[in-house]
């Protein structure tokens, strides 16, 4: 069977520095329309990011997290379809260890993928590192 994956970068940039991380409601990038990411099907990406059903993998660093608790009701992102028990979220640094404790490198990834990882570490240098976060939901 064959899952779908479909990913949104949170940014908090309405946030003042002085408060804590996603305290206000982030500004959200949909990646939902990206046809190489929702084409992707890698099941030793997904299972870094959580996703494996199969347990072919090593227990992956970050278990699904389920719906993230910074995205207000009135998002669009919590209105759309998806199962808590098949979403997670990541902070930058959280998506590279991630990776990297299931044995895979950067430059293996897909392409889409890799301009993921690109576009996040450039937030993370413009927001903050805890300032951006990746939030993934599969479809199984």
């Amino acid at each position: 069977m064959s899952v779908a994956i479909t990913i949104y970068i949170a940014i908090d940039d309405n946030t003042p520095h002085d408060m804590e991380t996603f305290t206000f409601d982030p500004s959200l990038w949909s990646l939902a329309e990206d046809y190489g990411i929702i084409t992707c099907h890698n099941a030793k990406l997904f299972a870094a990011f959580g996703y494996d059903p199969s347990r072919q993998f090593p227990i992956p660093l970050y278990e699904l997290r389920g719906f993230p608790e910074f995205i207000a009701d009135s998002s669009d992102l919590r209105n759309a379809w998806f199962d808590d028990d098949y979403m997670t979220w990541f902070d930058g640094n959280e998506l590279v260890n991630a990776i990297e404790h299931i044995g895979l490198q950067q430059q293996e990834l897909p392409k889409p993928i890799a301009v993921l990882f690109s576009v996040v570490g450039l937030l993370a240098e413009t927001y903050g590192p805890d300032r951006v976060r990746v939030i993934i939901a599969f479809s199984p």
